[in-house]
């Protein structure tokens, strides 16, 4: 019995190692680099929504993302490209303030305020959000995975 507990602890914590779960694997590190290429990146993204740019958007969000906003709903990449594609979803003003990057190696959180207005389905649009993009490094490069957006109440 002592040996078979031994081995399952011994195994369920090469388990937490392996999979980077380990608390001290999540401590946020500080690599000025990785801070002025994931902002860059949200300029790009940015210039994504203004000039309607699908090649950037792919290039960027993985083919995962998912956007979530303050409704709930949840929108996927080839979603979001279509709405943007089509006309269907036109962003004339995307002003993004108070960015704070979290760098965790190969994860990285980026938060920001967002004021935006536009058109979706021809109906006007505008919005004041918290806004966290959540990166990891892929093939040497960022893709963001998820965004997430909360209305901030006036």
């Amino acid at each position: 019995m002592k040996l078979n507990l031994q081995n399952i602890l011994l195994t369920c914590a090469a388990v937490l190692l392996l999979t980077g779960c380990v608390h001290n694997e999540l401590r946020p590190v500080h690599r000025t680099s990785v801070e002025q290429e994931l902002r860059s990146l949200e300029k790009d993204i940015v210039q994504i929504y203004l000039r309607r740019d699908v090649a950037l958007m792919e290039r960027i969000f993985a083919p995962e993302w998912t956007f979530t906003g303050g409704d709930g709903q949840e929108v996927h990449r080839a979603q979001e490209t279509e709405k943007l594609r089509s006309g269907k979803l036109i962003i004339n003003k995307l002003d993004v303030s108070e960015i704070t990057v979290r760098d965790y190696g190969q994860l990285a959180v980026v938060t920001m305020r967002s004021a935006y207005s536009g058109t979706e389905n021809g109906r006007p649009i505008s919005g004041d959000e918290r806004v966290t993009d959540v990166f990891v490094r892929r093939d040497g490069r960022w893709q963001c995975v998820k965004t997430t957006a909360t209305p901030i109440k006036q």
